[in-house]
């Protein structure tokens, strides 16, 4: 149903509390299905970078400076119902988003999945799971999945 790739820049990053940490710059890949009737499967695949804000590291083992830089990969897929109504094209480059973040978590843009491809978002969420990794250099590594958080962002 769609295969399109996006860039987006000031993407609020969450830690395992749900606070603001960094913010990242990504370019995305989504691909999205149809499993039934008004049901569809949709997996991301984020390449992209990130720049930390001062305050409680990522997993929550310490701190982070202000302007740590790094990488981040990895891949979100959920199952979900919903009424596809695209409004952007279903192959190809979609645009370039910037959801002006900030550290308080307030963003300008909310321009997701849901958004982009569905009428009404996603009406109910059955099932997501996620597996990232965010490397930092000297400052560690944090794996981030649904199954369980390893590592740290500290420094």
């Amino acid at each position: 149903m769609a295969d399109v790739t996006e860039h987006v820049r000031n993407l609020a990053d969450l830690g395992t509390d749900g606070h603001v940490w960094a913010l990242t710059e990504d370019d995305i890949r989504i691909r999205i299905w149809s499993v039934g009737t008004n049901h569809f499967c949709v997996r991301r695949d984020f390449h992209g970078t990130f720049r930390s804000f001062a305050g409680v590291s990522p997993n929550l083992t310490g701190t982070v400076s202000a302007g740590v830089t790094g990488t981040e990969d990895g891949t979100d897929w959920a199952v979900f119902t919903g009424t596809w109504a695209p409004r952007v094209p279903t192959s190809g480059f979609v645009g370039d988003f910037d959801f002006g973040c900030t550290q308080d978590g307030a963003c300008e843009a909310h321009r997701g999945v849901g958004y982009l491809f569905f009428a009404d978002g996603f009406q109910a969420l059955h099932v997501r799971q996620y597996d990232l990794v965010y490397d930092g250099g000297a400052h560690g590594v944090w794996h981030e999945s649904s199954n369980a958080s390893t590592g740290d962002i500290t420094g």
